[in-house]
């Protein structure tokens, strides 16, 4: 668990105010947050969860979600990532097996 300590506190500034909008327009961000229990994962879990922000920080695509921070909080990792809204990929996923790549754009 150190080491999902360790990765998730090298926190970065959004560059947000506390209101959520971007410094100097007028212009509101909206994200996404997801919380996760830290305490109830097991060590892979943990390992993989460490794995997911590594390369979640390093993509950068225009039809990937973008992880814009990740911090740990009284055992729970907050992930904070763009919000899309009007499309749930799980859901559809579920619902069809796949999805072609001209519906996952």
């Amino acid at each position: 668990r150190s080491e999902i300590i360790t990765m998730l506190t090298q926190r970065r500034r959004l560059s947000a105010s506390p209101q959520g909008k971007g410094k100097g327009t007028n212009e509101t961000l909206r994200f996404a947050a997801k919380e996760i229990d830290c305490d109830s994962l097991t060590h892979t879990e943990v390992e993989d969860l460490v794995s997911e922000i590594s390369v979640m920080r390093q993509l950068n695509h225009q039809h990937i979600v973008h992880l814009k921070e990740a911090w740990l909080q009284n055992s729970r990792a907050i992930l904070i990532e763009d919000l899309v809204e009007g499309f749930d990929a799980f859901k559809a996923v579920l619902n069809c097996g796949y999805l072609e790549e001209d519906q996952a754009k």
